[in-house]
């Protein structure tokens, strides 16, 4: 059972804070979630402290982390989640002085059979931004509970699978979990199963190599150790898990361009 306790460093209070702020005589700032009519755009600012972490348009739709959990956890419960637990960058993601985050959940109960004795398990994030750099939604992926042959896939990250909409109700967020929970081995299959059968050629290998940063090409280039397209793709995910930082979000777009270059061109 996940307890909201465990995310107490990312469910801080936040508000709206009107721009321009109405000031007063003691040159003190009032907090305030309404805004004027004038006034086109806002602070979003943490309430406990008063630090400013964004500036956005008063259309913008904010949700907050601690909202947002305690709509999913119950739910997430539900279906055996587990916080995931082989990176703590996954759990909470709150860098950017504290305007994104990411809480990604395991689902150890549930395999996704993809070759014999390589059983992946699915692995949904819950994503949130008050920065407006991403919607609140979730994205897909999976892990593996023990590592084979040295590799590890890591958040496959191929595609966000759903939103939450302006118009969302966080109480709908349970439906839209089971929606997410249960599509997601099939999906998770589909994606990677064909891989299995397929091959890239050298010279798309080598273009794939190429995608890394200098110093990690040649470790890239040791790990791969056959053409065919799921190896490859182990490769790929144990360098970014492994060997590079996790902790920087352009590690996580290689990894997902990676993902993309190799089902383009894996035939």
């Amino acid at each position: 059972m996940i307890d909201i306790a465990n995310y107490e460093d990312v469910i801080f209070p936040v508000t709206e804070v009107p721009i321009p702020l109405p000031q007063m005589p003691n040159n003190s700032y009032i907090l305030d979630s309404g805004y004027g009519d004038d006034s086109q755009f806002k602070m979003i600012v943490r309430e406990d402290t008063g630090e400013p972490i964004s500036v956005m348009s008063k259309d913008y739709r904010l949700v907050s982390n601690q909202d947002l959990l305690m709509a999913a956890l119950p739910h997430l419960n539900k279906f055996g989640a587990v916080m995931a637990n082989d990176d703590l960058e996954m759990r909470s993601n709150h860098v950017f002085g504290n305007a994104r985050s990411q809480f990604s959940f395991d689902f150890p109960l549930s395999e996704i059979a993809i070759a014999k004795g390589d059983d992946l398990h699915p692995r949904l994030t819950l994503i949130n931004s008050y920065d407006g750099t991403k919607r609140v939604g979730f994205k897909y992926g999976a892990f593996r509970l023990v590592c084979s042959n040295g590799m590890m896939i890591g958040d496959a990250k191929t595609e966000t699978y759903m939103h939450i909409g302006a118009r969302t109700e966080l109480d709908d967020i349970g439906n839209i979990i089971e929606r997410a929970v249960g599509n997601m081995q099939e999906m998770l299959g589909e994606k990677f199963g064909p891989l299995l059968e397929q091959n890239l050629e050298m010279h798309k290998i080598s273009k794939l190599i190429e995608m890394f940063p200098k110093v990690h090409r040649g470790p890239m280039y040791a790990q791969i150790q056959s053409q065919n397209a799921w190896d490859v793709y182990n490769a790929v995910t144990f360098m970014t898990t492994h060997m590079m930082d996790s902790n920087k979000e352009s590690t996580h777009k290689l990894e997902s361009d990676a993902y993309r270059f190799i089902k383009r061109n894996a035939a």
